[in-house]
């Protein structure tokens, strides 16, 4: 899942809090510049089962961290 508008702030661990409520939740990553580390404003979230990826996208969109 591509998680957008994401402040300089947020770190994998953020993520990783935010969506580990879905069972089958697997990891996160924010997306970081390789020179100055601060975030490109974006990361992603994976997940196992699709029905926790569209619930995910339907309870998240939208809402701050």
């Amino acid at each position: 899942m591509f998680v957008g508008d994401i402040g300089n702030e947020v770190t994998d661990e953020h993520l990783t809090r935010a969506f580990s409520k879905y069972p089958s939740f697997q990891k996160a990553k924010v997306v970081r510049d390789k020179k100055s580390n601060k975030t490109k404003g974006f990361g992603f979230v994976s997940f196992k089962d699709p029905n926790d990826f569209i619930k995910a996208m339907r309870e998240m969109n939208g809402r701050f961290l």
